[in-house]
């Protein structure tokens, strides 16, 4: 899978007014071939992965037949690898997983912060003043599927993070076949393993998930080393599933309201677009096979959508009733105290 760099400026304007700008590095496998690629390879940064690494953390799960044994739907497997808003509804399916699995809430070891519904309720909303626990965590189903595998494993249940454990050398063996290199293995905000790697090798990860049938296509040494965990098949009926229930059930992944949300519906041939930390944004578009990884240099995460709705366009995957529901978005517009719009983000070719 051959890798082309671009860059894509977006600018946040008040009024006419640009008054600020964020610059965001693209990757890019097998997406349409355009002005869009003037950027040399050599500009990539290598990044952090963040949650962008959530899905491969969950196919040593499906590939083992654990997922299938819980009885694990789309759904669920799309909140297993989210970061979602921390919704009742978000919790309350996160809650059903650690009952199949005979554990509970306090078990997470994600830990709190404040849901992400939140921003989007009124100043006055009851939401506001309710006591959250780990499983509004944005992370809590990603934890309960870390924990899921440790079960499997056999691994200390109470260390599910511990990163000498069976499961997460799993996960970590498996992405790295994938990848072709060794991923340094960092801390997330939430104490989960995250992958720092080139942006180019997470585009190609994600080409994975855009064309499941690719595994069969890696060199011999790689192929050996993912058969050394998993039958290919196994491996790639993983990426399949996994891959369709991020297309198919983006609610899960992110939230009902999301713009993320609102592209994945937008293409019935099947889209993943999966949020990370820092203005990581990767995406697998599973009809041309075509994957996208995103990072806004400054980590705005506010970049990122607004960066990839302008590539989207210019490789004519939007419809022109998508693009008018994407640029009405909340993550396209920037809002004053008193909840009115005050501006937009812009993105255009830098100069």
């Amino acid at each position: 899978m051959d890798v082309r760099a671009s860059r894509v400026r977006v600018e946040a304007l008040r009024g006419d007014h640009v008054e600020s700008s964020h610059d965001v590095y693209v990757a890019a496998i097998d997406a349409p071939h355009d002005a869009a690629w003037a950027t040399t390879l050599d500009t990539l940064p290598r990044t952090n992965m963040r949650s962008t690494g959530k899905p491969f953390q969950l196919l040593p799960l499906v590939a083992r037949g654990d997922a299938e044994r819980l009885g694990l739907g789309a759904a669920d497997l799309a909140l297993l690898c989210s970061s979602h808003h921390g919704t009742s509804e978000h919790a309350m399916r996160v809650e059903r997983v650690l009952e199949r699995l005979g554990r509970r809430a306090e078990d997470l070891l994600c830990g709190l912060h404040r849901p992400y519904f939140l921003d989007a309720c009124t100043p006055t909303d009851p939401a506001h003043t309710r006591t959250y626990g780990p499983l509004h965590h944005n992370c809590s189903g990603n934890h309960a599927a870390l924990l899921a595998l440790a079960c499997a494993y056999g691994d200390d249940v109470a260390r599910y993070l511990d990163p000498g454990g069976r499961a997460p050398r799993a996960i970590q063996a498996l992405l790295e076949s994938l990848a072709g290199e060794a991923a340094d293995v960092l801390e997330d905000n939430c104490g989960a393993p995250c992958y720092d790697l080139p942006l180019g090798t997470i585009a190609r990860l994600y080409g994975f998930l855009a064309r499941p049938a690719r595994v069969r296509a890696l060199g011999e040494e790689r192929r050996a080393r993912v058969q050394a965990q998993f039958p290919l098949d196994a491996c790639e009926d993983a990426l399949q599933r996994v891959a369709v229930a991020l297309a198919q059930a983006p609610e899960w992944a992110s939230s009902e309201t999301s713009a993320a949300t609102l592209l994945a519906r937008g293409m019935p041939a099947g889209l993943v677009v999966k949020h990370g930390g820092e203005g990581m944004l990767c995406v697998a578009h599973m009809e041309s096979g075509a994957a996208l990884a995103l990072k806004v240099a400054d980590g705005s995460g506010r970049a990122a959508i607004p960066a990839l709705v302008f590539l989207m366009r210019r490789f004519g995957w939007l419809e022109p009733r998508t693009v008018a529901a994407l640029e009405a978005h909340r993550e396209m517009q920037l809002f004053g105290h008193r909840g009115h719009a005050i501006g937009r983000l812009r993105a255009v070719a830098p100069a």
